[in-house]
């Protein structure tokens, strides 16, 4: 399994996790009919992100979450954003189950999103981020057995810039 499959696998089960009352925690897909509560995930984007070292290609991720709720919730308007506010909070620091290959989530914003008035409606608010996703293997093993290494600078002044630099 690709990792943008394990990331959306373990992100909405995460979801389903911290909000067990959710109806719907599923991939984004329109106009596909959908039991409210509900969460719908959307990776938006994806850009090459900076290097660190390791080996891996890291990819920055813009996710939507489409927080949904029906017409028979009371308190509409509010309870939406309430909802939104609480999903941000849930993701606050959060690598699902993929700590070796995620960074935290960044720039989490809430805005207002689809909405339907009436009988059959439903409003929602959109939780988008970025986060980085480092695929493929590193570049090396991390994972054998460590050697330790001495170095030592000894600096003279053989050269015109004022100094050199001696490794042994």
């Amino acid at each position: 399994m690709s990792e943008i499959h394990t990331y959306h696998a373990n992100l909405t089960s995460a979801l389903q996790a911290a909000f067990p009352a959710l109806r719907t925690v599923a991939a984004y897909r329109i106009g596909e009919t959908l039991t409210t509560p509900a969460v719908l995930v959307e990776i938006e984007s994806m850009r090459v992100g900076e290097l660190n070292g390791e080996g891996k290609t890291p990819v920055v991720l813009s996710v939507a979450l489409h927080c949904v709720l029906g017409h028979s919730t009371p308190n509409l308007e509010m309870e939406v954003r309430n909802f939104a506010a609480q999903v941000m909070n849930f993701l606050r620091n959060q690598y699902f189950d993929m700590p070796d290959a995620l960074e935290a989530p960044q720039n989490l914003h809430a805005m207002p999103g689809d909405f339907k008035p009436g009988k059959s409606g439903f409003e929602s608010m959109v939780v988008t981020y970025e986060q980085t996703l480092y695929m493929g293997e590193p570049a090396f093993d991390l994972s054998a057995e460590g050697v330790s290494v001495e170095l030592s600078f000894d600096v003279t002044d053989d050269d015109q810039s004022g100094h050199t630099v001696v490794v042994r």
